[in-house]
Formats: structure tokens, sequence, C-alpha cells
């Protein structure tokens, strides 16, 4: 038995610590914490699934870069009948040497007149029945084309790893926030039901006394309106409550159907909320990722500019040809008799831009004028990473300090609510003062919890900058 109960032990440990997903015939239940919930979105949100796509593409277009500069090697097959063979004209030389021929050496003489030395005759070349195949190999040599672009093929990859980093860093914050924001309409809600039932247990207690001519109908009106009151707010409340779950299942990447349960209560979240951990005022915009993208950018702008600048060097490629060729006037090209002329051929090009009117003047200085002002673009982003550094910063500490001034006004609303119910009870103070009483205890609440989702917020938008 001691067995048994030390396996049970060490299971319930492991169900503890780790994300439960429980699958039933209508839908499935998650269990997540902070983290766990934080770590599901980083392998399952479609915004981050598509940048790490991305990032994969940008690595393909690298090699295909690459490759341009690689043999390319291209094979051919080639079958050409013509029915009619193509008819050429050509000067009419073949009579007057046959005939000075016949002269010189048989001593025959013309019978009629020669023919008109501008006399052309039509002549038909080649074979009914054509075949060719060959292989062809090129390879680029030099290219300062290429060379920049493959640059930039590499800083667009990296341009799409500081992408995905800015969108990680996002839905962290965007979760952590819809976390928060369930756990606050989910104690709301709790908070205003309970209120509610003390509110139907004192008019009930108030129906009593006027049934017994111990009250008035006034007191009892009042009761009933904040009883009213208060299944409004509990109605609104569910309504924010399952629309702030399901913005949290969009983020994580759940389907709407699937139950979602959050293990991670409000008090320790704002546990691990260290003011020690942000005093540290040194910053450095080279950590942050909206500054690398900006950076990166500028690299790309830059390259551009270069790319455009090497079309004006020459281009230098080199290729080698084997083919063979098959010629006949019957339809016997693949007899084992037919003969293949061979033709092998080598060479290298050299491509010299001379004069292009202007247009690629135009267009380095179009690129030149992109690299100037994203160079502008990056001081501009420096200078307003630093401001918006500073004043995240002072929002945190601000809405640290509102949410602790918050936090004391519920316990003395709590406590002003309290006694006034008490009094309420002993007839020693009215209806009116009771609502007004209960609706400052609410007031305070929502006031409170604003003030938690602000330092929630405050707190994300600085470790933007700081993680």
């Amino acid at each position: 038995m001691k067995k048994i109960a030390f396996v049970i032990i060490i299971l319930m440990m492991i169900v503890q610590t780790r994300a439960q997903v429980i699958s039933s015939a209508a839908d499935t239940v998650y269990r997540f914490s902070l983290d766990q919930a934080i770590n599901y979105a980083l392998d399952h949100n479609t915004q981050i699934l598509n940048s790490r796509l991305d990032v994969q593409k940008a690595k393909w277009q690298i090699w295909q870069t690459t490759a341009m500069g690689l043999p390319q090697v291209n094979g051919s097959i080639q079958y050409t009948q013509y029915p009619d063979l193509p008819t050429q004209l050509m000067p009419n030389f073949l009579t007057p040497v046959i005939v000075k021929v016949n002269t010189q050496i048989f001593g025959l003489q013309p019978q009629g007149p020669l023919p008109n030395p501008n006399e052309k005759i039509p002549v038909h070349f080649g074979s009914e029945y054509n075949a060719q195949w060959g292989v062809t190999v090129s390879q680029l040599i030099f290219s300062g084309e290429y060379i920049v672009g493959l640059q930039a093929s590499r800083i667009f990859k990296e341009l799409s790893e500081h992408n995905l980093e800015k969108t990680q860093r996002d839905i962290k914050a965007s979760i952590e926030q819809s976390y928060v924001l369930v756990l606050i309409a989910q104690q709301s809600q709790r908070i205003i039901k309970e209120s509610y039932q003390n509110a139907i247990k004192l008019r009930d207690k108030t129906q009593h006394l006027v049934s017994q001519g111990m009250g008035e109908n006034i007191q009892l009106d009042q009761m009933n309106y904040m009883v009213y009151q208060l299944e409004n707010q509990i109605k609104t409340i569910q309504r924010q409550t399952q629309i702030a779950e399901r913005l949290l299942k969009f983020q994580l990447g759940l389907n709407m159907e699937d139950s979602l349960v959050l293990t991670t209560q409000l008090d320790d979240i704002l546990s691990k909320i260290k003011l020690g951990d942000y005093l540290d005022t040194s910053y450095s915009v080279n950590q942050n990722v909206d500054y690398k993208l900006i950076l990166t950018q500028e690299h790309l702008a830059r390259l551009n500019l270069r790319r455009e600048e090497s079309k004006l060097l020459p281009q230098v490629s080199g290729f080698f040809t084997y083919a063979k060729n098959a010629y006949s006037d019957e339809f016997d090209l693949l007899s084992p008799d037919q003969k293949w002329f061979k033709t092998v051929m080598f060479g290298v090009k050299v491509q010299v831009p001379l004069w292009g009117s202007g247009a690629k003047t135009a267009s380095i200085m179009q690129k030149k004028i992109d690299y100037l002002k994203a160079d502008n673009t990056r001081q501009m982003m420096e200078n307003q990473l630093k401001i918006q550094y500073r004043q995240a910063y002072y929002n945190f500490f601000n809405a640290f300090d509102r949410m602790l001034n918050e936090k004391k006004n519920i316990e003395l609303t709590k406590k002003i609510y309290d006694n006034t119910r008490i009094k309420y009870l002993n007839g020693a103070a009215s209806s009116l003062e009771l609502t007004q009483a209960q609706n400052q205890y609410l007031q305070a609440q929502g006031n409170y919890y604003n003030a938690l989702m602000d330092l929630i917020k405050a707190k994300t938008d600085l470790d933007k900058f700081i993680q």
C-alpha cells in the first residue's frame, strides 16, 4: 500500500507541474499557468508560425541566389520535319563551270547561249527529317550584382529572424495581458455575485420587516433597485469574461469550443513584480528588436545601392556545349545505322555596359535617396526609443503606486460597506446609505482592477525595452 501511495503522489506532482490536456467527446480542456500559456502560444500562435515560415523562406531564398552563381546544366532534344524544304536562291555558277570544263577537257561546244551571269537558281538545302540532342553547361565567372545580391539575401534572412523575435515578444506581452484580463473578469464576477447574494438576503430581510410593519416600502424599493442593478452587472461581466476568454484562446491558437482553465492566481502574478528588477535606468537601443529591425532595413538599403552601382561593372560568364545532329530523307532517325554528327563548342562571354542614356544613373540616385531616408529613419528611431523607454519606465512606477493606492481604497470601502450593512440591519442606517456604500465598494473594486490591468500593461511595455 505504501508503494501505491508513493506512486499516486508522484503522479499528482507530475500533473500539477505540467499543463493538462483532457480530451472528451465534446471538446478539450486545457489547464495553463501563465508561463505554460506563453510557451504554448510560442508554438501554436498563427502569427509566430507564419514568422517562422518567413525565416524558412529566407533560407531558401539564400540558396536560390547562391545557385545562380553555380554551374547551370541544361539538356535539350529537338526533332524537326520539313514536308517542304526551305528554298534559297543562289547565283548560277554551276552552268559556266560545267561548260568550261567540257570545253577544255572534252572539246564539247555548247548548243545554246550561256545563262545570264546575274541569274539565280532555286536550291533546297537540308533533309526532311532532322534530330538533335545536346548538353550546355554555363558558369558565372564574375558579376558584381550577384555578389551584392547574395549578401542582401543573407541580410533578408536576418530581417526575418528579427521579425520573428519581435512577433514572439509582442505575443508574450499580449498573452500576459489577456491572461490577467481573464483573471480580473473572473474575480470581478465572483465579487459581484457575492454582493448579489448579500443583496438578496438584505432584500428578503427588508421585505420581512415591511410585512411586519417595521419598515417602509421605500426601503424595499431601494433594496430591489440594488438587486436589479447587480443582476445587470453580473450579465455584463459574464459577457466580458467570455470575450476575454475567447481573445486568449485566439492568441493561444486554440479552438473556440475548447475549455480553458487558468491555474495562476492574480496574487501570484503580482508577487513576481519586483520594483528592484526595474530600478536600473541604463538602457541601450542596440538590445531593442525594433532598433535591430530598422538597422537591418538600413543595411538592406545600402546593399540595394551597391547592387545598382555594381550593374556598371562587366559581367563574365563561360559556356560549353556538346551536341549531336542527325539528318535523313527517310523517317529512320532511330535506326542503328543512322549517322550522328558531333558538335563541340566552348567560350567566354564578357558583357560590358557602355551607354544607357542615364537610366542606370537615375536608378542609382533613387537607391541612394532610399538609403539616406533609411539612415534618417534609424536616427529618428534611436531617439524615439530612448524617449519611449523613459516614458515606459515612469508609466510602470506610476501604475505600481496607483495599484497600491487602489488596493488600500478597496480595504477602506469594504470596511465602510460592512459597517453600513450592520447599521442597516440594526436600523441605524438607511437603505440609501447602504446602496451608496455598496456602490462605493464595487467602484473601488473596479478602480483596483483597472489599475492592476494598467500595471500589467505598463510592465509588459517596459519589458519590451529591457528583455
